[in-house]
């Protein structure tokens, strides 16, 4: 998974340096659109974990009471 996700990052950051340098504009756009996406993609993973995360203490604390 984090092989992927440096991959991805790594042919985003590419796209942004040779669009930039050649001053190709459908380069920068696709560039821009990749970083807007990781973003979102980013936000949407910190608001699943605050979910999970408190559903995860939910049930972690009625199992310890459970076996007491």
């Amino acid at each position: 998974m984090l092989i992927a996700l440096g991959f991805v990052l790594f042919f985003s950051g590419l796209l942004g340096w040779v669009g930039g340098f050649s001053e190709s504009v459908c380069l920068v756009r696709l560039f821009y659109i990749s970083l807007v996406l990781s973003i979102l993609v980013e936000i949407g993973g910190l608001i699943a974990l605050a979910i999970l995360n408190i559903q995860v203490r939910n049930s972690a604390s009625h199992v310890k009471y459970k076996f007491i």
